[in-house]
């Protein structure tokens, strides 16, 4: 997967609407390529050269696509994302397991963001990456620790079908208690889908077909439409990441260890790094 056009729609009305400065840097988690929809769409990279103020340019020629997605399959021989953004005059960066230029290596099951990172990037951008990754808490956490206070994250992921693509499809909810959590604002949401059904994976039925072939045969005649999810959030708070979780403080009866992890949700005892974390929460609750 990689950068479609409407990934890159998205990020310009961030810019036109003065949330996205003129010159930012940028943080891909995992590094990306751009598709055929961008490459072939002169509108899109002309509305980009006028906005960010420097001269039009072309990075490929576009295939023709045989569907239509919001999160795009990529061909092997796609241009990197790297140029298209140095190309406006960002400071670019990836963070992925793999090598790419300008590539940071993360694991993101279990890697820290470096000291030199955290809090640098304007825009950090998950695009068809951490629905790769087992560790969903570590994989926030680093997004989180890399976007500085005012800067935003940009997420474009699986929310229905793609039956044997990743680990995770992703759920609205997941979004709306993780900006519950760290205090994000929520600044934009989209669902989005192919505009043809496909079958469901193979190795799907015939996994199944060893337990139960009747079952099997059922799953072979289903078709599933594959769907993104983008969901836009803008770090407003200098706080530790706080994970999210699916309760609310009326549901349970927190012991204080339990407040003090989810102190955002619960209202426990502030992290002691941070100070002013508590009256800052307060303020932020009083604007709701």
């Amino acid at each position: 997967m990689g950068v479609g056009s409407f990934d890159l729609e998205v990020i310009l009305k961030l810019r036109r609407n003065g949330i996205l400065p003129g010159k930012f840097s940028i943080a891909e988690i995992g590094a990306q390529q751009l598709g055929d929809s961008v490459l072939g769409n002169r509108d899109l990279l002309q509305a980009y050269a006028e906005a960010f103020s420097v001269p039009y340019r072309e990075f490929g020629r576009a295939l023709p696509q045989s569907r239509s997605s919001a999160t795009e399959l990529l061909r092997e021989d796609a241009p990197f994302t790297k140029d298209f953004w140095e190309w406006l005059g960002c400071t670019y960066m990836a963070a992925d397991v793999d090598t790419a230029p300008h590539t940071i290596r993360l694991d993101l099951n279990f890697d820290d963001v470096p000291d030199e990172h955290k809090g640098k990037y304007q825009l950090v951008t998950n695009f068809g990456t951490t629905e790769h990754v087992a560790n969903q808490n570590q994989a926030m956490k680093i997004m989180h620790d890399l976007t500085a206070v005012g800067g935003v994250m940009v997420h474009n992921l699986p929310t229905q079908g793609y039956s044997n693509h990743g680990m995770f499809n992703y759920n609205p909810k997941f979004f709306w208690l993780l900006s519950r959590s760290c205090l994000y604002r929520w600044l934009d949401m989209r669902v989005t889908w192919d505009v043809v059904s496909t079958p469901i994976s193979p190795d799907i039925a015939a996994e199944v077909a060893k337990f139960d072939p009747v079952n099997a045969e059922q799953i072979r005649q289903q078709r599933a439409v594959d769907a993104g999810l983008i969901v836009v959030l803008q770090k407003v708070e200098d706080i530790p990441f706080v994970p999210p979780i699916d309760t609310s403080s009326a549901d349970i009866v927190a012991d204080e260890p339990t407040r003090s992890r989810y102190w955002t949700v619960f209202g426990g005892a502030r992290p002691q790094d941070k100070p002013g974390n508590l009256e800052r929460l307060l303020r932020w609750r009083s604007r709701k």
